[in-house]
C-alpha cells in the first residue's frame, strides 16, 4: 500500500515577467524518505520550495502539504515543517544558547535532549556569538533549529552551499539519520549532484531538474521522474 503523500504539487506554473520559473510541474512526495531537487542555479528550485512553504501563491495549478493549502492554512502546515534557507538569516547579536532557547518557545514539540545532542554533534559552543560563527557553524546551527522540534517534513534549500566537503558530509549525515531513525520526510535542493548521490538514486528528467527518489512509482511527462534504490547503477 503506498505511503501517504506529504507534498502533492499538480501542474504548478509560475512566471516572473517573461521568465518561466516553473512550467507545469507535478510531483508527489510519499512520507518517510529523502527527496532531492537538483538543477543549475536559476532552475526554479527555490521557487518551488517557496510554493511548498506558502510564501508564494500558485498562479496556476495547486500545492497541497499534509492535505492543506499552505497559503490558505499556514499555521496548520508550517507547524509541521522544519526549514533551512540558503541565506542562513540568523540573528548575529545572539549567542548560540540564546537562539536555542528563543526558538524553543515557538515549538511545543521542541526536544531539549535532542537539541543538546545535535549541538554536541555539531561542535557548537553555546556561548559563541552567532556573528562570529563560520559558514559551516552557521549551517549546523540552522540545521539544529530546523531539526530540534522533530518536524514531519524537513525542507533544506541548498543546505551546503559554499561549505567544505566535511561540513556537507555532516549535514547530509544528520539528515539521513533523521530519516533512518524516525521515518520522517526530507526535501532538499542542490546544484551539486554528488550531494544527492550520497542518499538517493538519480535519474535525469525534465528541462529543469534532476530528481532523487527512493522507490519507483511511475512517470509523468511534467513530473520529476522517480527511480528506486534497487535501480542504482543500472
Amino acid at each position: 500500500m503506498p505511503s501517504e503523500s506529504v507534498v502533492v504539487v499538480s501542474e504548478l506554473t509560475r512566471r516572473f515577467g517573461a521568465v518561466m520559473a516553473l512550467d507545469s510541474v507535478s510531483l508527489s512526495l510519499p512520507r518517510g524518505a529523502v527527496y532531492g531537487l537538483v538543477g543549475a542555479n536559476g532552475a526554479g528550485k527555490t521557487t518551488l520550495i517557496k510554493h511548498i512553504l506558502g510564501l508564494l501563491r500558485a498562479e496556476s495549478g495547486s500545492v497541497r502539504v499534509f492535505g492543506h493549502d499552505p497559503v490558505a492554512d499556514p499555521v496548520r502546515v508550517l507547524s509541521r515543517i522544519g526549514y533551512l534557507s540558503e541565506e542562513r538569516d540568523l540573528p548575529g547579536w545572539m549567542r548560540v544558547e540564546e537562539l536555542i532557547r528563543y526558538s524553543r518557545a515557538f515549538y511545543p514539540g521542541w526536544d531539549d535532549s535532542y537539541a543538546e545532542d545535535l549541538r554536541v554533534t555539531f561542535a557548537l559552543d553555546p556561548a559563541a556569538r552567532i556573528k562570529n560563527l563560520s559558514k559551516g557553524q552557521m549551517a549546523r546551527l540552522g540545521l539544529l533549529i530546523a531539526l530540534a522540534y522533530r518536524p514531519e517534513l524537513l525542507v533544506l534549500d541548498e543546505p551546503s552551499s559554499g561549505l567544505d566537503p566535511i561540513v556537507r558530509r555532516d549535514i547530509l549525515g544528520a539528515v539521513i539519520r533523521t530519516i533512518a531513525d524516525e521515518g520522517r520526510t526530507v526535501l532538499f535542493s542542490s546544484h551539486l549532484l554528488e550531494e544527492v548521490e550520497l542518499s538517493c538514486s538519480i535519474r535525469r528528467s525534465s528541462k529543469h531538474y534532476t530528481s532523487a527518489w527512493p522507490q519507483p512509482r511511475g512517470r509523468d511527462r511534467h513530473s520529476l521522474e522517480r527511480r528506486g534504490h534497487s535501480d542504482r547503477g543500472s
